[in-house]
C-alpha cells in the first residue's frame, strides 16, 4: 500500500509539475501553428497536419493541459487563502486608549485597505484582488482551452464541390463524409481572369441555401466568406465539369461538337478534348487528332485553326461548365475560445496593482 501511495503521489506531482506544463503548451503551440500552414505545404498536408485541430491525439494534449491546470491551481489555493488569515504580525500598534483595535481599524479603513481580523491581530491589504490574478488567468486559459475542445469535437472542415446548376449537401473532409441539415446550389459559377493574361483575378460563385421551403440567396468569392446556422463557406478553387465543358469545331466546313475526354470520330479522324484552359484571356484547347496517315496533337487557341493533310481544324468556340469547390468550416468553440482570451487579458491587468499586507498586533500601553 505504501508502495502504491508512493506511486500515485509521484503521477500527482507530475500531473501538476510546470514542466509538463511547459512540455504541454509548447506542443500545442507548436503543432497549431503547423496546422495553421499545412494547407499550403504538401508535406505536411501529406502527414495530416491539415486537419490537426480535429485529431484525436491534438485533442489529448488538450485534455492533459487541462489536467495539468486544474490541478496547479488547486495546489495553489491553500497558500492563497494562507495570506488572508492573520498571522505572525509584522507590526505592533502600540496605544493607550481602550478602544486601540477599533481607532486601528478605523484608520486602515481610511486609507481604503482591506481588512481581516482575528483576536488580537489585525490584517490590511493594499490591492488584495491582485492575488487573485492569476485564478483569473488560469480560467481564461481553462475557457480557452474549452471552446478548442468543443471545437475539435462538433467543429469540422473539409470541402464541398458541386457542379453547375446542381446542389450538394456533402461535405468531404479528410476521413470521412459528412451531411449537413441543408444544401448549396450552385446556380452560376464564373472566373475572371486579368487582361491579357492567363491568371484568374477572381472566382465567384453564386447561389442558393436551400433548407426546407427556404431558398436563402449567396454570393461567394475568395476572402469574402458567408455563413449559415454557425457554418462558414469560402470560395477555395473550381474546376471545369469534363461531362458539360465542350468546344466547338469546324471540320471542313462542318460544326463539330467535341466534349472534354469524350472521342469521336468524323470524317475518317477522330478527335479528343484533353483539356480546356486560357492564355491571354482567350480559351485554349489540347487536342489530339488521328488520321489514317498518322495522329498529332497540341494546344489550339480560339479563333485559329489548323491544316492536318486533307483536314481543316477551325476552334470556332468553347462552353465551359464549372465545379465549384468550397471550404466549409465549423468552428462552434470560437466564441467561447474569444470569451477566454477576454478573460485572460483582464486578469493580465491585474498584475500591474501592487499587493501590500501587513499584520498588526495590537498592545495597550
Amino acid at each position: 500500500m505504501v508502495q502504491i501511495k508512493i506511486i500515485i503521489d509521484k503521477i500527482y506531482d507530475f500531473l501538476k509539475s510546470l514542466t509538463l506544463a511547459v512540455i504541454l503548451l509548447s506542443l500545442i503551440a507548436f503543432f497549431s501553428a503547423v496546422g495553421t500552414i499545412a494547407d499550403n505545404v504538401k508535406f505536411l498536408k501529406d502527414l495530416g497536419l491539415d486537419n490537426v485541430y480535429y485529431s484525436k491525439w491534438f485533442l489529448l494534449l488538450i485534455v492533459l493541459f487541462v489536467i495539468n491546470l486544474l490541478l496547479c491551481t488547486l495546489s495553489m489555493i491553500p497558500t492563497t487563502l494562507a495570506l488572508f488569515r492573520p498571522s505572525a504580525p509584522n507590526k505592533t500598534y502600540k496605544s493607550k486608549k481602550e478602544n486601540a483595535k477599533e481607532h486601528l481599524i478605523a484608520l486602515l479603513k481610511s486609507k481604503k485597505l482591506y481588512i481581516q481580523e482575528k483576536d488580537n491581530l489585525i490584517s490590511a491589504y493594499r490591492y488584495p484582488i491582485r492575488k487573485f490574478a492569476v485564478y483569473g488567468i488560469h480560467l481564461g486559459i481553462l475557457i480557452i482551452a474549452f471552446g478548442a475542445l468543443v471545437s475539435s469535437i462538433w467543429g469540422f472542415r473539409g470541402i464541398m464541390e458541386i457542379p453547375q446548376n446542381q446542389s450538394s449537401s456533402t461535405i468531404i473532409t479528410r476521413n470521412n463524409y459528412i451531411s449537413l441539415p441543408f444544401a448549396i446550389y450552385n446556380k452560376n459559377f464564373t472566373v475572371s481572369f486579368y487582361e491579357n493574361k492567363d491568371i484568374p483575378s477572381e472566382y465567384k460563385t453564386t447561389g442558393y441555401i436551400l433548407d426546407n421551403n427556404q431558398k436563402i440567396p449567396f454570393t461567394t468569392t475568395v476572402n469574402h466568406p458567408f455563413v449559415y446556422k454557425g457554418v462558414w463557406f469560402y470560395q477555395a478553387s473550381y474546376q471545369l465539369n469534363p461531362m458539360k465543358s465542350y468546344i466547338m469545331l469546324n471540320v471542313n466546313g462542318k460544326d463539330v461538337k467535341l466534349y472534354m475526354h469524350k472521342p469521336i470520330t468524323y470524317d475518317n479522324a477522330w478527335f479528343y478534348l484533353a483539356n480546356l484552359s486560357y492564355y491571354k484571356s482567350k480559351p485554349i484547347a489540347l487536342l489530339y487528332v488521328g488520321l489514317p496517315q498518322g495522329s498529332a496533337s497540341g494546344w489550339i487557341k480560339l479563333g485559329d485553326s489548323a491544316q492536318l493533310g486533307s483536314i481543316n481544324i477551325a476552334f470556332s468556340s468553347a462552353k465551359e461548365s464549372y465545379i465549384t469547390v468550397l471550404s466549409v468550416a465549423k468552428d462552434p468553440g470560437s466564441s467561447i475560445v474569444v470569451l477566454g482570451f477576454v478573460a485572460v487579458i483582464l486578469s493580465s491587468t491585474l498584475i500591474f496593482f501592487r499587493f501590500r499586507r501587513r499584520v498588526y498586533k495590537v498592545e495597550k500601553i
